[in-house]
């Protein structure tokens, strides 16, 4: 292997590195999403602090993975807690994300 494939080698692994620490980064913020909305029930408002926190949760995904991770953290959530649907109310306005 000559020096020039050598360091398209090392480009490659360092991308993959990145994306590895981005699915985790993701994963993470799919976890503390479900983990806010866990006890959220359509009978009762959501505090204006979990609001902010589920609207920052959305602004860090959509940074790290666009409308895909926000869609994809927001499914996730809404299967565990039906009541975890007004997501998509706190999303509104992130990126292309609409309500």
């Amino acid at each position: 292997m000559n020096e020039r494939e050598q360091g398209a080698s090392v480009e490659t692994l360092e991308a993959a590195a990145g994306r590895g620490e981005e699915m985790s980064d993701i994963r993470a913020l799919t976890d503390q999403l479900c983990e806010l909305t866990k006890r959220w029930t359509p009978y009762e408002d959501i505090p204006r602090s979990q609001q902010a926190e589920c609207r920052d949760i959305g602004r860090k995904l959509h940074a790290l993975g666009a409308e895909a991770a926000m869609r994809d953290a927001y499914y996730e959530a809404t299967g565990r807690n039906r009541a975890a649907m007004v997501i998509a109310a706190y999303f509104d306005g992130i990126g292309e994300w609409r309500w």
